[in-house]
């Protein structure tokens, strides 16, 4: 009796449908990933128009030259590359017709890569203020 199955007959078994995370989509916890790590790259796009304005114009009265990591955080263009480059790959993990075992790992490496350059853009910021420090600790006192 070839019925479809949902009209097979009483006492026939019935093949048990498959949990959603073997049939390729993300579950709860991979979601929550996927939120965190949003979350976390958002604020890359306000950097250079919030922390960076300030930072940049107390750099500058200073002098001198800056390290290249604080050149390029202040630039305005490397904290949201990074944030881009975050979502692409969040997008890429949501809807990439792939195994969700790969797509569990493109949203681990994309939270990997955020607090990388999260980690990075705070060391480019401060970088100055490390040296200056430095400086300052070097310099000899009066009456020594």
């Amino acid at each position: 009796m070839d019925l479809p199955p949902e009209h097979e007959a009483p006492g026939e078994p019935v093949a048990p449908v498959p949990p959603v995370a073997s049939r390729g989509g993300l579950t709860l916890a991979d979601w929550f990933g996927v939120a965190s790590t949003a979350l976390a790259a958002s604020p890359l796009f306000a950097v250079p128009w919030t922390v960076g304005v300030a930072l940049h114009d107390m750099y500058a009265e200073f002098g001198g030259e800056l390290p290249v990591l604080t050149q390029w955080v202040l630039s305005g263009w490397f904290a949201p590359l990074c944030g881009l480059v975050t979502f692409v790959t969040l997008g890429l993990a949501v809807v990439a017709p792939v195994r969700l075992a790969v797509r569990r790992l493109v949203v681990i490496a994309s939270f990997g890569w955020v607090m990388t350059a999260g980690g990075m853009i705070l060391i480019g910021l401060y970088l100055p203020m490390f040296s200056l420090a430095e400086n300052i600790s070097q310099e000899p006192r009066a009456g020594d």
